[in-house]
């Protein structure tokens, strides 16, 4: 089954784990509204999601683990506003993503592990959240040409 209009599941809290797991065919994506929790794995190896707007997603709190790792079509993401945790190797491996945003993003306190953006080559540009607490070592590991080149803001 192609499913890629979730808004009109408005009852729809969770994607669970590995629900769309290699998923070729995601793309794009319009989210339910009430969505709480992308459960891990669960838009794991899409590789032809390119947006992630998670924009109107305002009871979305935490992006968990591996949620979008290595859809490597994945840029831009657009943040739930009231996110407050990225987990470990949520975006890693998404090779098309070139800045990850954070400066409007109040709540967000924590990236957790150490490979939440790891090896997206591609990022070049990092605005960090206005009031974080806790930033894991490595969470930003391999990128773009090993780090020399990303700017962070």
């Amino acid at each position: 089954m192609y499913l890629h209009n979730m808004s009109k599941l408005g009852a729809l809290e969770t994607i669970g784990y590995c629900a769309f797991w290699e998923c070729s065919a995601l793309a794009p994506v319009k989210w339910s509204p009430n969505l709480k929790t992308i459960g891990v794995h669960a838009i794991y190896l899409c590789t032809s999601l390119k947006e992630a707007d998670m924009s109107k997603l305002h009871v979305l709190e935490t992006t968990v683990n591996y949620a979008f790792w290595e859809c490597s079509a994945l840029a831009p993401v657009k943040w739930s506003p009231n996110l407050k945790t990225i987990r470990g190797d949520a975006f890693e491996r998404c090779t098309s993503l070139k800045e990850a945003d954070m400066s409007k993003l109040h709540a967000l306190k924590t990236i957790q592990n150490y490979y939440a953006f790891c090896e997206c080559i591609a990022l070049f540009i990092v605005k960090w959240a206005p009031n974080p607490q806790e930033y894991w070592t490595g969470c930003f590991s391999r990128v773009h040409t090993a780090g020399y080149h990303c700017t962070y803001h």
